[in-house]
């Protein structure tokens, strides 16, 4: 219908727009910014003005809000300029003269930030008893997130030591922990609401705590409701991207062409700063064989720090570069050993009760060979690998396997997230359902709101689920890792179910649920 506001259809009386000034060198030494006079009714907001903690708070400490005496990549923000009209802050922007000292930008593999590894079986036994070696290199580029809708927020004061931002964003709790950390309010001086968002994968994880952290150290300054929404080009120029990698693969044969080892080291450009690099890492190492079973395994991995933009999350989290670096892998061991490609991944997929890459147990039936059958029935497989294999044919068909981990990694659920849910009957029998997931294109508003509706035996319309405003909302978690349904949803049946056996018609309740690790 059009209706759905957006946070660039937000107005508020008096409202002001931001412009970031960025820098234009990969690494340099600020020796001095030179700022133009001032109309009157514009602000410059610098590091100057943070009340608390200049770095945005996620993993590490290490990402500035603002640049104070160094630029690390093109694009860093150096100062916010404010003011009520748009082409005046630009016209104060093309004014703002930085002197820079340059340094040498470092763009390749050679500062780790963080590193891991780990191990399965025996690799240097299986080594010993190799038929065969076989080794390859493989790398991957950027990728922009292109969600429909760029990045964007709103905040504004709601008394005088109190400030509310409005955005787009998947994690409403993750802005409000970063701005109180940085303007050193407690929780009731810092709300977030979650607006209609158009799309994120990955892109509005972390990144807009950046965002909420330069303006609420410009409402904390001026006082007044301040906007600041990217044009396309600035979001792709300045924005979190996929982590390009570079990932060295080893695989140890035995006499019958089964491997028995893979050694792999998987290397990921962090950018500037490390944001949420060490947890894709670890996401990347994990996916080592994606769906195959390899009885040992030696894995490492770094992450690199460079002089380009920070890298971040996007959708599958370190796992999509791995699993192509192993399905490719697959494909060409395959063919070294001029075997059947198909028959030599079958040959090594995962069934139940094997072991993961890092000694859990698949404990659910995986029912991949009836998918097989009925995806090369679909396809016509076999007939086309034979006709697309006569000579200048140009074309092609392959298959692989993926798989994908819903949620947090080891005990991340549990001691990382503490994931609570509430719902709320009132008198009239209607129910609230507070939780933070972030609707932001994937559904959750008509998934968890159902999810709830037919536990308790309701239909649809007697069940309320709003945007998260986290004067309201209890601490779910972030909506990233597929967790929504598999977390969330979970908690609100079971919330559901203890909202029933209570349930008095016409008599008000609540109900709390808390995760608990399997």
């Amino acid at each position: 219908s059009g209706k759905a506001l957006y946070v660039s259809d937000i107005e508020m009386d008096g409202l002001l727009y931001a412009k970031t000034l960025r820098s234009s060198v990969a690494k340099a030494k600020i020796k001095k910014v030179n700022l133009p006079d001032l109309p009157e009714g514009y602000y410059v907001v610098d590091h100057h003005d943070i009340l608390k903690e200049n770095y945005v708070k996620m993993v590490f400490k290490d990402w500035p809000v603002f640049a104070v005496d160094q630029v690390n990549y093109i694009g860093e923000p150096i100062l916010l300029v404010v003011g009520p009209d748009k082409i005046v802050i630009d016209e104060i922007l093309s004014k703002i003269k930085v002197d820079y000292e340059l340094e040498t930008p470092v763009f390749e593999f050679v500062h780790s930030a963080i590193h891991k590894s780990y191990v399965k079986g025996d690799f240097a036994g299986a080594l010993k008893n190799a038929a065969r070696i076989i080794e390859e290199t493989y790398e991957t580029g950027y990728q922009e997130q292109a969600y429909i809708e760029p990045q964007g927020m709103l905040a504004y004061p709601e008394g005088p030591q109190k400030i509310t931002l409005i955005g787009s964003m998947q994690c409403p709790f993750y802005i409000k922990n970063a701005v109180m950390n940085s303007l050193g309010y407690g929780e009731d001086q810092v709300r977030v609401i979650q607006p209609a968002v158009g799309g994120a994968f990955g892109g509005k994880e972390e990144f807009p705590s950046t965002i909420g952290c330069q303006l609420a150290t410009a409402v904390a300054k001026i006082q007044k409701p301040i906007k600041m929404i990217f044009e396309r080009e600035e979001d792709i120029l300045t924005t979190t991207k996929r982590h390009p990698s570079k990932i060295v693969m080893k695989a140890v044969l035995d006499k019958n062409n089964r491997i028995q080892g893979i050694q792999a080291h998987v290397s990921l450009d962090n950018g500037a700063y490390n944001g949420l690099s060490g947890v894709v890492l670890a996401r990347a190492m994990i996916a080592v064989t994606a769906s195959y079973t390899v009885p040992n395994l030696d894995v490492s991995g770094d992450v690199y720090t460079t002089n380009t933009v920070p890298t971040g999350a996007f959708r599958g989290f370190g796992a999509p570069q791995m699993i192509f670096a192993v399905e490719m892998f697959i494909h060409h061991i395959a063919k070294e050993l001029k075997v059947d490609q198909l028959e030599f991944r079958l040959k090594h997929l995962t069934k139940q009760g094997d072991l993961t890459t890092t000694y859990r147990t698949y404990r659910d039936p995986i029912i991949r060979k009836k998918k097989k059958k009925k995806a090369m029935a679909i396809s016509d497989y076999k007939r086309k690998v034979e006709q697309y294999s006569a000579p200048n044919s140009f074309k092609g068909i392959g298959m692989s396997w993926f798989f994908h981990g819903c949620g947090f990694t080891g005990s991340g659920e549990a001691t990382h997230i503490k994931a609570r849910v509430k719902l709320v009957k009132d008198e009239s029998d209607q129910v609230f359902v507070y939780v933070a997931s972030a609707d932001m294109g994937q559904g959750c508003k008509t998934t968890l709101k159902r999810i709830v509706a037919k536990t308790l035996n309701l239909p649809n319309e007697k069940v309320t689920f709003d945007y998260p405003d986290t004067d309201f909302v209890p601490d779910s978690g972030p909506t990233v890792a597929s967790r929504t349904i598999m977390i969330v949803g979970g908690l609100l049946a079971r919330a559901s179910q203890s909202l029933k056996k209570q349930w008095v018609s016409g008599k008000p309740a609540e109900v709390i649920e808390r995760y608990q690790q399997p």
